[in-house]
C-alpha cells in the first residue's frame, strides 16, 4: 500500500511539473487597417451599430455625424447640445444615447433612417403627379 502511495505521488509531482514547465503557446494575430474618417472637427467620442452598418462619431462643437460602414460616406448629421462629450448606440442605431459630464445630463435622441425607393417606370395607379406614392411589395418569390 506504501509503494502504491509514493507512486502515486511521484506520478503526480511529475505531472505538476510538466504543466508548470510547458512551453507557453503564442498565438499570432491576423489584422489590416480599415476605413479612415475624417469628420472635420475633433472627434470626441465613436460608437457602432451593432449590426456594423453604422459608425457614429460625436465630434467638438455638438454633432453627430453618421457614416456608412459600407462606403465610409457621410450619411447625415444631427445636432446636439456643444456641452456633450460621449456616445453610445445600443442597438442598430435606432437610438443614439449621448451624455456630457459637465453638464452631468444624458439624452436619448430616437433615429429613423429614411430610405428612398426608386420608383420610376414602375407600375401605378392613380395620377403621375401625385403628391404622396404608396409602395407595395407584394412579389416575394
Amino acid at each position: 500500500m506504501q509503494r502504491i502511495r509514493s507512486r502515486l505521488c511521484l506520478f503526480l509531482g511529475g505531472l505538476m511539473l510538466a504543466l508548470i514547465w510547458a512551453p507557453a503557446a503564442f498565438a499570432t494575430v491576423d489584422w489590416e487597417a480599415g476605413r479612415t474618417i475624417s469628420p472635420g472637427k475633433a472627434p470626441l467620442d465613436v460608437a457602432g451599430s451593432a449590426d456594423g452598418r453604422w459608425t457614429f462619431v460625436l465630434t467638438e462643437g455638438g454633432k453627430i455625424n453618421i457614416y456608412s460602414s459600407e462606403d465610409g460616406k457621410l450619411n447625415d448629421t444631427i445636432p446636439v447640445d456643444p456641452t456633450m462629450d460621449r456616445i453610445n448606440v445600443p442597438g442598430l442605431g435606432d437610438k443614439i444615447i449621448v451624455s456630457s459630464s459637465k453638464a452631468k445630463k444624458v439624452q436619448e435622441i430616437l433615429v429613423d433612417f429614411v430610405v428612398n425607393i426608386p420608383t420610376a417606370g414602375s407600375p401605378f395607379l392613380g395620377p403621375a403627379n401625385a403628391p404622396v406614392e404608396m409602395v407595395v411589395f407584394s412579389d416575394f418569390q
